[in-house]
């Protein structure tokens, strides 16, 4: 997780000290970066994802996927991957047998961004 006033404090700059519109400005900036690593990772999943491809974008856009809190004053963004199937694919799915026959389990694509 990446924390704008964790790391304003590292070079020695409290985020209380900075001027109203300037926070305004860095907080209106985190914001279009989470947007950002959400439209890439949705991105990532139409490049590589073929079969499974509908299911695991559709994990990435409902409402509950894309969340912002308020911590400590400051905005949290959360991008989740939602749903069982979209998760299956993400962290692979165990091999299916048809029958007598075993099918072929291939080695699962990860499309991921973090916030």
């Amino acid at each position: 997780m990446f924390q704008l006033s964790a790391k304003l404090e590292d070079i020695g700059i409290s985020i209380d000290e900075l001027d109203l519109a300037i926070r305004e400005t860095m907080r209106t900036a985190v914001a279009q970066v989470a947007t950002a690593a959400q439209a890439e990772w949705i991105r990532l999943a139409q490049m590589r994802l073929k079969t499974s491809r509908a299911d695991y974008i559709n994990g990435l856009r409902q409402a509950e996927s894309f969340k912002s809190v308020i911590v400590d004053g400051e905005p949290v963004y959360t991008i989740t991957l939602v749903g069982k199937m979209p998760n299956n694919y993400e962290f692979g799915m165990p091999c299916v047998q048809a029958g007598s026959v075993a099918a072929r389990c291939a080695s699962p694509r990860r499309a991921s961004a973090t916030s």
